[in-house]
């Protein structure tokens, strides 16, 4: 019985995959024919690598229903919190943030509005789709199927 509460726990924590709803998923804006914006929400639970797979898988899916099999990720907006250091009798505050790619970003904060505080990750990969494999940047080319078939296994579907 415990086994049983234990396995229940574990996938009531799981973020699934699917399309976008209350718990989280993923949703597209096709920005012009080879270029899409993914983005996927995670539940609370969820880590950033956890998140950045799905993504990603996600982005590979596209790029095959639109009939290519490349893609480079061209821009990561999506960025979760790492610090806030507040200044003693100011209403003012630094945030740093991170990506999922790496990249920081740090911005100063006025506290005359309420920060939200959801703590869900949130991955944004804008991507440019390619039919062949980009020669000036070897390292950034995707291949979609490949992707797909070396992580189906981390995928949890609705």
């Amino acid at each position: 019985m415990l086994v049983l509460a234990g396995l229940v726990i574990l996938w009531s924590c799981t973020t699934y995959y699917g399309p976008r709803n209350l718990k989280g998923g993923y949703s597209e804006k096709q920005l012009n024919n080879a270029m899409v914006q993914v983005t996927f929400v995670g539940n609370q639970q969820a880590t950033a690598d956890e998140i950045r797979t799905l993504l990603t898988y996600r982005c590979a899916e596209v790029t095959i229903e639109q009939g290519f099999n490349y893609f480079t990720i061209q821009q990561d907006d999506s960025y979760d919190k790492n610090g806030r250091t507040d200044f003693a009798e100011s209403r003012i505050s630094v945030s740093t943030t991170s990506s999922l790619s790496g990249g920081t970003h740090t911005a100063v904060i006025n506290d005359f509005t309420p920060e939200s505080t959801n703590s869900n990750i949130v991955g944004v990969f804008t991507i440019k789709m390619l039919a062949k494999p980009d020669p000036a940047y070897p390292a950034a080319n995707i291949d979609a199927q490949t992707f797909i078939a070396a992580n189906e296994h981390l995928i949890h579907r609705k």
